[in-house]
């Protein structure tokens, strides 16, 4: 049943090396960014390979360790020290080397009723970090060497257009037939359908794991096609208006209210205010997004207020709401008896009751990596995503306007998807290839000569 898309996935590796490294140098960052986010949104879902003495490998690790590998056999050059030992990728690192301490801190068996979770072991480090490497490391890494200009920004944004134009018809079909796309194509289902389904209709999925991942791409799709429009981009020529429409129509019918938020105000930033005041707006969302762990610690935010000001308008969403943040502070509580390095996995940052059952639902992706991780693990991941997204003041200047209205454009998109961290977790590493693709352009065009 299963042995099609192992066939696809088997094939992935070889057909996408084969595509980055053979692409001619004008076309080698497009040809990149093809790869890495068709690999994300059209390869199975939740299916790995197992591999004797290494963790286990999807589409999520294939997708930018293959971008990885074929750009180093197209453009060696491009992968300097600096693009994996400086700046923003030395977070990268600090990931890694504070999971064999969240080990080392967690060697303890913990018990809960009949319920018994095992003590971490010096194997489980070498797995997360190997993991966190092919999937975080490998798509900044890649991004950071292949981008270097406002033109291969324009061609990042092109290609998310693209293959955003490519599901539109599977997810009206979804949206429609209910997500059955991927049993119907890759013959099994990886769906929770309470997850996906909302009023009478459902929220597409396609060949993703959830409705919010394909959510927070079709937002990234509609942003990255008005900032084509906005500079006039020829890529495509008279089709730009009514491809841009087309995705905020399906973003807007797509049952993600949250996402239609985030694209509405995104949009006004885009298309009504200049580039300065973009970057306002980027530090007002990385100050809320640094801030928040804090506020949420300490109890200085006011979440429940929020919750009762949603209830007089959407009473079903308020629960909603407010059970994610009741989670929130189970999960805080427990984070803060081993707040620098977490719990670890298999469930030990869950909080479980005496009969060893638990009703923790993790969803934030700050909370995961806190309760996990600790505040090393939630540094080296929000460090990561949010160094190449500021300081960049002065700099725009140097820049003719259209250049300037394609990078505030890309870093505004990849700070929304630093947003979204906060109520949601981690749908693959497309946030930390939108980041290095920003950390590229701030290395080859700002930076002091050696």
């Amino acid at each position: 049943m299963l042995l099609f898309a192992y066939l696809v996935l088997s094939l992935f590796p070889i057909i996408g090396t084969y595509l980055v490294a053979t692409a001619p140098p004008e076309r080698l960052v497009a040809r990149v960014s093809a790869v890495f986010f068709g690999g994300l949104m059209f390869l199975p879902q939740s299916l790995d390979f197992d591999l004797p003495g290494w963790p286990p490998v999807g589409k999520f690790e294939l997708a930018p360790t293959v971008c990885l590998v074929g750009s180093m056999i197209a453009q060696s050059k491009r992968h300097t020290r600096r693009v994996y030992f400086s700046g923003a990728a030395l977070f990268i690192w600090i990931g890694v080397i504070g999971w064999f301490f969240t080990v080392s801190t967690n060697r303890d068996v913990l018990t809960f009723g009949p319920t018994q979770l095992p003590a971490l072991k010096n194997q489980d480090a070498m797995y997360a970090g190997v993991t966190w490497l092919m999937t975080q490391g490998a798509s900044f890494f890649v991004a950071r060497a292949m981008h270097r200009s406002t033109a291969d920004i324009e061609d990042l944004l092109y290609v998310v257009t693209l293959i955003g134009i490519t599901q539109i018809p599977l997810c009206l079909y979804e949206l429609r037939m209910s997500p059955q796309l991927h049993r119907i194509f890759y013959g099994y289902s990886v769906l929770n359908f309470q997850h996906v389904k909302r009023g009478d209709g459902f929220k597409p999925t396609a060949f993703t794991t959830h409705g919010l991942h394909m959510a927070i791409f079709l937002f990234t799709a509609v942003t990255c096609s008005a900032v084509l429009k906005k500079v006039n981009s020829q890529k495509l020529k008279s089709y730009m208006t009514a491809t841009f429409l087309s995705l905020w129509a399906l973003l807007l019918v797509s049952k993600n209210v949250g996402a239609n938020v985030f694209a509405l105000i995104a949009l006004a930033v885009i298309f009504w205010t200049s580039p300065k005041f973009h970057l306002r707006v980027v530090w007002v969302i990385v100050g809320f997004v640094i801030l928040y762990p804090y506020l949420r610690s300490t109890g200085q935010l006011d979440v429940y207020g929020f919750v009762d000001w949603i209830a007089e308008r959407s009473p079903e969403r308020a629960q909603s709401l407010g059970f994610r943040f009741i989670n929130e502070d189970a999960m805080l509580a427990r984070a803060l008896e081993r707040p620098w390095f977490g719990w670890g996995g298999y469930g030990r940052n869950y909080v479980f009751k005496e009969t060893g059952t638990t009703d923790t639902i993790p969803d934030g992706a700050w909370i995961i990596a806190i309760s996990m991780r600790g505040l090393v693990g939630l540094i080296g991941l929000f460090g990561m995503l949010i160094l190449p997204l500021i300081g960049w003041g002065s700099s725009l200047r140097r820049l003719a306007r259209r250049e300037q209205q394609l990078l505030v454009g890309l870093i505004l998109i990849a700070t929304f998807g630093l947003l979204d961290l906060i109520p949601n977790g981690i749908f693959g590493p497309s946030a930390a290839y939108l980041a290095g693709a920003v950390q590229g352009v701030k290395d080859f065009r700002f930076r002091r000569p050696a």
